[in-house]
């Protein structure tokens, strides 16, 4: 799975809510997707992702976020949830 570094900090404390039903039903199926599959494999990106295409605050593809690099990831090294 394709997912910007960090929605994996997001993922972690989603408790469905959000900033709109869309964006929540979005969040869950990651979510879900993530914690039914053991060992899924993960690309961290820094471009937008499926949860950056329903957030209110995706303008045109960008946003301002922090870096994942701080915490030792890198875009395009796999991973595992």
């Amino acid at each position: 799975m394709r997912i910007r570094g960090h929605h994996l900090l997001c993922l972690q404390g989603f408790r469905g809510l959000g900033y709109n039903e869309e964006f929540i039903r979005r969040m869950g199926d990651v979510t879900r997707c993530l914690a039914g599959e053991p060992n899924c494999p993960i690309e961290p990106i820094t471009a937008p992702d499926m949860i950056c295409e329903v957030c209110p605050h995706n303008r045109d593809g960008r946003r301002k976020t922090a870096k994942a690099t701080s915490t030792g990831w890198r875009p395009g090294k796999e991973l595992h949830y």
